[in-house]
């Protein structure tokens, strides 16, 4: 059975909102996260990449620990990944990915944890 956010934390005696702050990402966010208001699917990148190195895992081994049952990050109604994202860019941009080899996808997972730490290019526009 896959693990949630909320075990892991618990696991590691972390309280959620010293979390948030030591991670940098709003207590709201990982509330929403938690209590399963925001899918796994739906957590931002930086936010998701902050949330597994606050764990002391990488963006992947927090991925396969959420989604261990072997469902495709499917969601409790069974909806195709694809259409849980409206904006036609993350579409685009999730299907590049999974066609990525598993270097090539540590390769980008280190480029996104990079960004995510750097605040002056967390919110430049597209």
């Amino acid at each position: 059975m896959p693990a949630t956010i909320s075990d892991l934390l618990t696991l590691r005696g972390f309280k959620e909102a010293a979390f948030a702050r030591s991670i940098g990402i709003p207590a709201s966010t990982l509330y929403s996260i938690t209590r399963g208001k925001t899918r796994v699917s739906n957590i931002g990148v930086g936010a998701f990449v902050k949330i597994a190195h606050g764990l002391g895992m990488s963006a992947e081994e927090l991925y396969e620990r959420l989604t261990s049952d072997g469902a495709a990050d499917q969601d409790k109604d069974s909806t195709p990944r694809e259409i849980l994202y409206a904006d036609p860019r993350q579409r685009q941009l999730n299907r590049a990915y999974e066609q990525l080899d598993e270097q090539s996808k540590a390769e980008v997972a280190g480029m996104v944890a990079s960004i995510a730490k750097d605040p002056d290019r967390q919110h430049a526009s597209c």
